[in-house]
């Protein structure tokens, strides 16, 4: 596995199990990631309960991230509901990536969280095709 892979990997849970996701406090809807990504601001780096205690395997679900909804109230994605598997190679490559490297482990996350708005990014560019399509119309 490699960043790209990882990304992917968090981000296709993020996009199938978390959302739509609603804001308790305004009631505000975030009907996709990339939605919630443009119009809430992150609050600090992601980061792992049990990493930060030294079992990062441990207690599935104590990975998070925080972001501030529009009307100021924090919101948070986590890991709960992840398949263990996929949750075991998320953890896994990260915590590898830590050790060789030599950083934080919520610097790992934070990198795999800047690739994950890279590829929704990219989704929505538009494609040769596209502009052709566009231009021919």
């Amino acid at each position: 596995m490699n960043l790209y892979d990882v990304a992917q990997l968090v981000r296709e849970f993020l996009e199938k199990d978390k959302f739509p996701k609603t804001c308790g406090s305004c009631g505000k809807v975030y009907y996709s990631l990339t939605q919630y990504f443009d119009e809430t601001e992150h609050v600090g780096k992601p980061c792992s309960l049990e990493a930060d205690h030294g079992h990062p395997l441990q207690n599935l679900g104590k990975t998070y991230t925080l972001s501030n909804c529009t009307c100021g109230s924090t919101l948070c994605l986590t890991s709960k509901g992840m398949p263990g598997g996929k949750f075991i190679r998320f953890m896994g490559w990260s915590v590898k990536e830590s050790i060789v490297r030599g950083v934080a482990l919520s610097d790992v996350f934070l990198e795999i969280r800047e690739e994950m708005e890279r590829q929704l990014e990219e989704n929505r560019k538009p494609t040769q095709v596209d502009q052709e399509q566009a231009v021919n119309s």
